[in-house]
């Protein structure tokens, strides 16, 4: 269970951190950015789609294993 909710925390503080450095930079880097820039920027968006996915998962996970 301590696991459960570590991972949990991990999850959105890595989901934090990547929205703030997308909302920071993002149109810029992809407007005018090199070809490095920009697909780092395409990266951080995919991590960040797959981090609300995780925090999504472990949330049901979390309140399936609460109501056991």
């Amino acid at each position: 269970m301590i696991l459960l909710i570590l991972a949990l925390v991990f999850g959105l503080v890595v989901f934090v951190l990547l929205v703030r450095s997308i909302a920071k930079n993002t149109k810029k880097n992809l407007r005018y950015g090199n070809k490095f820039s920009k697909i780092c920027e395409i990266l951080k968006i995919l991590i960040c789609i797959e981090t609300a996915a995780f925090i999504a998962i472990f949330v049901i996970v979390l309140i399936k294993t609460l109501a056991a």
